[in-house]
C-alpha cells in the first residue's frame, strides 16, 4: 500500500515499471526455483493454478509446463506486458493473463491459489485471503520471508521519499494469523533470496 501510494505521489501510476528483469522465469534448463520445486508435490498434471501477482512470469512459466494451466493475474501493465514477451518467447500456451488487481478480478475457481512475497502490502488481509481460501479446491500456497525482500534498502526511504518505511509483516506472523483462526498451516522451509548488490 505505501509503495504504490508514494510512486503515485510521484507521478508514476505504474511502480513496477523498470524492475521486470528482477521477475523473470529463469532461463530454459536451469534448476527449478525452489517455489517450483515444491508446487511439483501439490499440483497434478490436469490442475488449475491461479497466480495472483505473477509479475513477469518467475513462476508462471515454469509452472506452466507442470499444470494444465495457468491463470496468472497481474494489474502492473509493465509486469503483464513483460509476462506476453516472456510466453509469446518461449511459446506458452497454456497462461492465461488477467491484467487487473484480483480484488476485482471474477472469482474462476482454481485447484491451487498461489501468492508468493505478495501479502506484505496487502490491507486488509483477512478478506484478501478468505477469498483465496474459498476460490482454491485443493490449497492455497503462500510465500513469505522472514523479512520482506528487499528490506535492506529500507533506511533509504527516508532520505529518498520523505517518510519511514512501514516494516511489512512477516512469514512468523501471518502463521500467528492463520493460527488465530484456526487453521494449522504445513510450514515449508525454502532456501533463502540474496540481497541484491548495486555498484553505487
Amino acid at each position: 500500500m505505501q509503495h504504490r501510494r508514494v510512486f503515485l505521489d510521484e507521478g508514476r501510476p505504474d511502480p513496477w515499471r523498470g524492475l521486470t528483469s528482477s521477475f523473470l522465469p529463469a532461463p530454459e534448463g536451469e534448476p527449478d526455483d525452489p517455489v517450483v520445486a515444491y508446487l511439483r508435490s501439490v499440483l497434478r498434471p490436469d490442475s488449475v493454478l491461479l497466480d495472483i501477482g505473477a509479475g513477469a512470469g518467475r513462476l508462471s512459466v515454469p509452472i506452466s509446463r507442470i499444470c494444465k494451466r495457468v491463470v496468472a493475474v497481474e494489474p502492473s501493465p509493465a509486469m503483464a506486458m513483460e509476462l506476453r514477451h516472456q510466453i509469446a518467447r518461449r511459446g506458452v500456451q497454456n497462461i492465461d493473463i488477467k491484467s487487473v488487481r484480483w480484488e476485482d478480478a471474477d472469482q474462476e475457481p482454481a485447484d491451487v491459489v498461489l501468492m508468493s512475497h505478495l501479502l506484505y502490502g496487502v490491507a486488509p488481509v483477512t478478506p484478501y485471503v478468505r477469498r483465496a481460501v474459498a476460490t482454491a479446491r485443493d490449497a492455497v500456497v503462500v510465500v513469505l520471508g522472514l523479512s520482506p525482500p528487499g528490506s535492506y534498502y529500507h533506511p533509504l526511504w527516508l532520505p529518498v521519499h520523505g517518510e519511514d518505511r512501514i516494516v511489512a509483516p512477516n512469514a512468523r506472523e501471518f502463521e500467528h494469523l492463520l493460527k488465530d483462526w484456526g487453521l494449522a498451516p504445513e510450514t515449508v522451509t525454502l532456501p533463502g533470496i540474496q540481497a541484491r548488490s548495486f555498484h553505487d
